[in-house]
């Protein structure tokens, strides 16, 4: 799977897009923005030779304050600038880096918010399937789920759909069937049969007790 830095570089994503949407965030002010934009032209035109003169017919400062700008951004990063065979060449990886860090954040804050609502859905569900308010110790469990263990929500609802129908089904007991479902088996037995003996053993110490 591509990185963010490659879906930009590459122009799988939409760089203009997303430079204009998030500039701000990088603390560029239009004309940097607009100046980083023209390379960027330059580049999927495959032309990284550098020349300010290249850049003086597309915007409304000279040429002095646009190498200004330049010197700028090469400072902060945006800008890479090097010889190469006695031609200065550029490259924009530090602004793609940068605007990768935001899409990733960004992506990490929707899928917070998506566990976040799951994580509250399911709370009401445990105490509906078991006809109890869920206490604080279950609540930490139910939290590992989600946070620690990060197991798939789809698994969560069907052992909990499973538990919740036995007589001496709980929260602990779903916690350890999650565990049990999860985890690879280590002597070559299936997970089926692994949870199957579980079952068994569970049932059979309640019922002892």
């Amino acid at each position: 799977m591509k990185t963010y830095f490659e879906l930009i570089k590459e122009e799988l994503i939409n760089f203009d897009k997303i430079l204009f949407d998030y500039y701000h965030k990088l603390n560029l002010n239009e004309t940097e923005c607009l100046v980083i934009y023209h390379l960027h032209t330059l580049l999927i035109n495959n032309d990284n030779s550098f020349n300010v003169s290249k850049l003086e017919n597309k915007m409304s400062i000279n040429y002095d304050e646009i190498s200004n700008v330049i010197i700028n951004l090469v400072n902060k990063g945006f800008i890479h600038l090097e010889l190469k065979n006695d031609t200065e060449v550029f490259n924009l990886d530090g602004t793609y880096k940068q605007l990768s860090f935001i899409l990733e954040n960004n992506e990490q804050n929707d899928n917070n918010k998506t566990i976040n609502l799951e994580f509250k859905n399911l709370v009401k569900i445990l105490e509906e399937k078991f006809n109890k308010i869920i206490t604080p110790n279950e609540l930490t469990i139910v939290k590992k789920w989600f946070y620690d263990y990060k197991y798939d929500i789809n698994i969560i609802n069907e052992e909990v759909e499973k538990i919740s129908k036995k007589k001496t089904g709980s929260i602990a007991m779903v916690d350890r069937s999650l565990y049990i479902r999860t985890k690879e088996p280590t002597d070559g037995a299936s997970a089926d049969a692994a949870l199957e003996f579980f079952n068994k053993t569970y049932g059979s110490k309640k019922q002892s007790g």
